[in-house]
């Protein structure tokens, strides 16, 4: 039953807390926002809440305060807003409209799911965050968890009520460990944090949080064109030879998924090769990358080149539009299944489907393996060999391509080099930016993952003064596909 609650929260365009997948770790209201959303929390509540909702939500033996559902509305309806701020205008900076339409996707939700349904949720979200916190440190100092520092930096407000449920439910039990007090899990919430991981799994909860992760990047211009080419100088001119092994034709009807900052689209030849007698339409989910991308083409007169907002696994258009639909490293960012299906019905019969897409890397470069012990040390911790990543294998894409009804015509292999010259710099585009292993630092609490990076970027320091440039160059393996539709 949780499993579709928090389906249907997703579905309805509602988040809690994006600020822990990347948004940033404050939101951006000014405080007339603040005071707006937070008196339209209140006023819901005082309107609509009942004893009979408090115990649908909580149960009957259990005493909630009633900050709990409060907050709970109030920070779905920031978190929704900053997210919708961030479709919209690729910033994180709310206004009153995008907090009006956060406010009516929530109520547009409890109308039809009610109001408990909405809670827990909100619910089931923030005892993953505490405990998975606590596992984590196992021991974690009171004051630290009240305070949320470690796990929840965007919370201003006490979390010692959700520390007393936590006790009275028994999932958290309290002692002292020397002078200090402690919270630690008890059996049964290790249980429950089981429970919960399984649910949030089930329902794509926490792939989505990891896809939001990778957008607000790239919206945040973490990613900074300049820096990507100086570190990947492969990176265009294998797009161009790309653009010319894919099959596409002048004057060709094409789209082109996740376009980014126009890297395949101009830099790469997409435009050119197609020419004026055909059309391109380049979309991308990240408004961030689209206005760089907007800015490349208003200094060319390639007339036929239209930026489009919109994520591959939902395509605005009409089935059999485009003779040929292309992209460049965004396979691996998407719901393949849900991405292929929309691919192959906006793509005309007999039309051509190309993909260009980053593999798995191999991890055994000796400086690579050494400067990523952290990640792999994690990695272990969570009983796996190398960190979790969103790069899919070569044969996998295949497969997925023929699931979608997409005949693989060809197939070619390449590798592309990185340089890791640069620590700081490699770290923040490779992690921060491009969000390599995000998957495995998701698995941890957000302090943990901020020093986990900090350590990636201090110890690449030291691999680079013990290692020699020739032999800081990472090799990724590519694959280029081409397919056609029957």
């Amino acid at each position: 039953m949780i499993v579709h609650k928090i389906q249907n929260f997703m579905n309805a365009g509602l988040l809690v807390s994006p600020w822990l997948a990347g948004v940033g770790k404050r939101s951006r209201f000014d405080d007339d926002i603040f005071e707006y959303l937070d008196g339209q929390a209140q006023s819901i509540i005082d309107m609509q809440w009942t004893e009979q909702m408090q115990t649908m939500a909580f149960g009957e033996n259990l005493p909630i305060p009633d900050r709990i559902p409060r907050t709970a509305l109030y920070e779905i309806a920031a978190s929704t807003a900053v997210w919708i701020a961030h479709e919209e205008t690729g910033t994180p900076e709310v206004t009153f409209e995008f907090a009006d339409q956060a406010l009516q996707r929530m109520r547009s939700y409890y109308q039809t799911h009610g109001l408990p349904a909405l809670v827990e949720v909100y619910v089931i979200a923030t005892r993953y965050e505490n405990y998975q916190a606590i596992a984590y440190y196992r021991d974690m100092p009171e004051r630290q968890f009240i305070l949320g520092h470690l796990h929840r930096p965007w919370v201003d407000y006490s979390l010692q009520d959700e520390l007393v449920i936590g006790v009275l439910t028994g999932n958290m039990s309290i002692r002292m460990d020397g002078e200090r007090r402690v919270v630690s899990l008890t059996n049964q919430g290790h249980a429950n944090l089981i429970e919960i991981t399984a649910a949030l799994e089930q329902s794509g909860y926490l792939d989505q949080r990891v896809r939001i992760l990778h957008v607000s990047r790239f919206n945040s211009a973490i990613v900074l064109e300049e820096t990507v080419h100086k570190m990947a100088p492969d990176w265009i001119p294998q797009r161009a030879a790309f653009v010319n092994w894919s099959g596409i034709e002048p004057g060709m009807r094409v789209l082109e998924i996740g376009c980014g900052d126009g890297l395949l689209t101009i830099d790469g030849g997409l435009a050119d090769r197609i020419g004026p007698m055909g059309s391109l339409i380049a979309v991308d989910p990240s408004m961030g990358m689209l206005s760089r991308a907007r800015l490349k083409l208003q200094e060319s007169t390639r007339k036929w080149v239209q930026f489009m907002k919109a994520g591959a696994e939902a395509l605005p258009f009409e089935s059999g539009s485009f003779d040929a639909v292309v992209g460049a490293a965004f396979l691996h960012l998407t719901d393949i299944p849900k991405a292929l299906k929309e691919v192959r019905r906006v793509t005309r019969d007999g039309g051509i489907v190309s993909a260009f897409n980053i593999l798995p890397i191999e991890m055994d470069a000796p400086f690579f393996a050494d400067w990523m012990a952290p990640l792999i040390d994690l990695a272990k911790q969570n009983g796996r060999k190398e960190p979790k990543n969103f790069f899919i294998s070569a044969i996998s894409i295949e497969q997925e391509f023929a699931k979608a009804g997409i005949r693989v015509e060809k197939t070619e292999m390449l590798a592309s080099r990185f340089l890791y010259w640069w620590p700081r710099e490699n770290v923040n585009v490779a992690v921060r930016g491009l969000g390599w292993a995000q998957e495995e630092l998701a698995t941890i609490p957000w302090a943990a993952r901020e020093e986990l990076i900090d350590l990636l970027e201090e110890h690449g320091e030291d691999v680079c003064r013990r290692y020699s440039q020739e032999n800081r160059v990472l090799r990724f393996p590519m694959q280029m596909i081409r397919g056609v539709i029957d």
